[in-house]
């Protein structure tokens, strides 16, 4: 298998996140808390496990509260 892109929605720190793999390597480099080790762990839920959960902590916090603010109002 050969990942081309990636697209990533409300993930940890991965809001809306995209990246276009280059077919011999690419680097993940930023500064610290930008989402490298986020973009990491779901590639390895992903492609590494075969039951993987996602826990509430996974998501990102926008997404926590309307979730949160859905649920409320029922």
């Amino acid at each position: 298998m050969i990942l081309e892109k990636i697209k990533i929605e409300n993930f940890r720190m991965l809001k809306d996140f995209e990246l276009d793999f280059k077919e011999d390597l690419s680097l993940i480099v930023g500064k610290n808390n930008s989402g490298k080790t986020s973009l990491l762990t779901i590639m390895d839920k992903f492609l590494n496990s075969k039951h993987f959960q996602f826990r509430w902590d996974d998501f990102h916090s926008d997404y926590q509260k309307s979730f949160y603010n859905i649920l409320m109002n029922q």
